[in-house]
């Protein structure tokens, strides 16, 4: 390929929860606040899609 001064090409990488911290949802839903149940103060969910997974993207960038 031939390169011009006005041509680019990006390497990108962006990770998401690197040190695998467990974020906990605050909607209301997660935390048993009811005595008589077995699992009072057990926080239950967690925050976001995948449930606060570790994740990585890549991605490459031509430009012209």
């Amino acid at each position: 390929m031939p390169w011009r001064e006005s041509q680019r090409l990006q390497f990108r990488v962006t990770a998401f929860n690197v040190f695998n911290n467990v974020n906990f949802s605050d909607n209301g839903n997660s935390l048993s606040l009811d005595p008589t149940s077995s699992i009072f103060g057990v926080l239950a969910q967690t925050a976001g899609p995948r449930g606060g997974a570790r994740e990585m993207e890549f991605a490459v960038r031509f430009e012209f």
